[in-house]
């Protein structure tokens, strides 16, 4: 038997990459990234790999270890222009990756009403569900900036957080949030409004 001298399919995602002015290929669920010339240190590609882009990670003059990496991969192409406008524009109009982004959000979606299948009736006690979720954002980017985690978890959890406002949103399209009791509403609320002090 001859030698097998096909490509294997690393060679040929490396070659469509290159040929297709990409960097290399990362994890939709922000779980990792990798270069051209290291495609699946993992040993593997997943379903989740998309083909993007590579971008250097600002560094950080107050602690320059703050950051597990020095670059990353994503769906935006690096902007020569001041602001990042254009990053943002290109993401936003990349329905492939959009599309992506909107099918994990579903899952967590899918996921959290699997595991709670209610949500509450009222209209304050869904919020703080939301920001629940959005401190839980703040707090990872907190730990990010000092080290202790990384921006794949921040990731995750803004995540979680549109899964959780996008629910909220479906609970008050389909009327299933009621209004809040009466004594809870601004029609019992005294005259000025529930801030104004007695007096002044």
């Amino acid at each position: 038997m001859g030698e097998n001298t096909t490509p294997t399919v690393l060679e040929i995602v490396e070659a469509r990459l290159t040929a297709d002015g990409y960097d290399g290929l990362f994890n939709v669920a922000g779980e990792c990234a990798c270069k051209i010339g290291e495609l699946a240190p993992c040993d593997g590609l997943v379903t989740e790999c998309r083909a993007g882009y590579l971008s250097l990670v600002p560094s950080d003059g107050d602690d320059p270890d703050a950051y597990e990496c020095d670059w990353w991969i994503g769906s935006a192409k690096p902007s020569t222009e001041s602001g990042g406008m254009s990053d943002m524009k290109t993401l936003l109009t990349d329905m492939a990756d959009m599309h992506a982004l909107y099918g994990e959000i579903a899952q967590e979606l899918r996921s959290a009403e699997a595991k709670f299948p209610g949500w509450p009736a009222h209209l304050s006690d869904g919020v703080m569900i939301v920001l629940e979720e959005a401190g839980e954002v703040a707090k990872a980017a907190v730990d990010a900036r000092w080290g202790r985690a990384y921006m794949r978890d921040v990731r995750a959890e803004l995540v979680q957080t549109a899964a959780m406002a996008i629910r909220m949103i479906g609970a008050i399209d389909s009327g299933h949030i009621e209004s809040e009791p009466p004594e809870n509403t601004a029609d019992s609320a005294p005259e000025g409004g529930p801030f104004e002090r007695n007096g002044g």
